[in-house]
């Protein structure tokens, strides 16, 4: 699984339940193929979710 780790200061929206990271949240990731699940990583928070490539 691919591990994509997020700025720090999205931990509180996102343990507020926000539901969508955005392309330019996620700096340095490979190249993810769409439908790929990844895990992410924002200060304490982890979550998982399905990349896609073609989205925002």
């Amino acid at each position: 699984m691919i591990h994509l780790d997020l700025p720090s200061s999205l931990s509180p929206r996102l343990s507020q339940g926000h539901p969508w990271v955005y392309r330019n949240h996620v700096s340095d990731a490979p190249p993810i193929e769409s439908g790929t699940w990844v895990q992410v990583r924002s200060g304490s928070f982890t979550a998982y979710g399905l990349w896609d490539d073609h989205s925002a």
